[in-house]
């Protein structure tokens, strides 16, 4: 077995062995498992490195093993945010989803887009581009009586037009232009959200700094007016917009 662990004065190190993803970060808190799959070995490797107070254990048993969780001693591990945190401002921004057509960009495992689908929408079309998230939201949505899509696609894709609604009522963009914006280029990201935008008739938009005005911009460029605005704990704010 080789097993290569490095851990240089970086915020996130990714090391994939097949199908799991483990993160460390030397910046606290220190790490998450995104996905939990044993690991397959032939011997037992047990480290502990001391690390500006952090500790790093595996224990991956004979003929199998598991990864223990790496922690940082003194901080929570790592979270992007609950569920909770990501449903905060959707349903007080004064945005009715009850027989409405809905895009979600970004839609993640769709559990966002499940909890709206409890205000019974017509319809949710949800977009991610990792595949397993969008396998995860489809057998979420076999326990709802909502028509739903999920497609694992790139926004830079060339078949996103061809996957698109030509209009829907609402359309979610919670925080996901700035990692379009950063994979795929301002210019790139400005084009493809523009045509997004020109498809709503209502936009619900999770912007993580509000100083970044850039996507505000090009939604009120394409005729929307601001009609709610929701700080959440955590920092990120809730924009909600309406055509003239």
């Amino acid at each position: 077995m080789v097993f290569l662990l490095a851990i240089p004065a970086l915020a996130w190190v990714p090391t994939i062995w097949k199908q799991s993803q483990i993160s460390f970060a030397l910046i606290p808190p220190l790490g998450t498992i995104f996905h939990g799959n044993c690991l397959t070995v032939r011997q037992t490797f047990r480290w502990t490195l001391p690390v500006l107070g952090a500790q790093i254990k595996f224990d991956l048993g004979p003929g199998h093993g598991r990864i223990v969780v790496p922690f940082w001693k003194s901080h929570k591990k790592y979270s992007a945010g609950t569920w909770d945190d990501r449903l905060d401002g959707l349903f007080s921004c004064g945005v009715k989803y009850f027989g409405k057509t809905i895009l979600d960009v970004g839609c993640n495992m769709g559990i966002v887009a499940y909890e709206i689908a409890k205000r019974r929408p017509a319809y949710i079309h949800g977009i991610d581009i990792l595949k397993p998230h969008t396998r995860v939201a489809r057998s979420i949505f076999l326990g709802s009586n909502v028509e739903s899509r999920f497609d694992a696609m790139n926004l830079g894709s060339r078949k996103l037009q061809s996957v698109l609604n030509d209009s829907y009522d609402i359309v979610l963009l919670l925080a996901v232009y700035q990692h379009v914006r950063r994979g795929l280029g301002q210019e790139e990201a400005d084009r493809i959200f523009t045509d997004i935008i020109n498809r709503a008739q209502t936009i619900v938009a999770r912007v993580p700094d509000e100083d970044d005005i850039r996507l505000q911009s090009l939604i009120e460029g394409a005729g929307f007016t601001l009609s709610d605005r929701h700080k959440s704990p955590r920092g990120s704010t809730v924009l909600a917009y309406h055509r003239h």
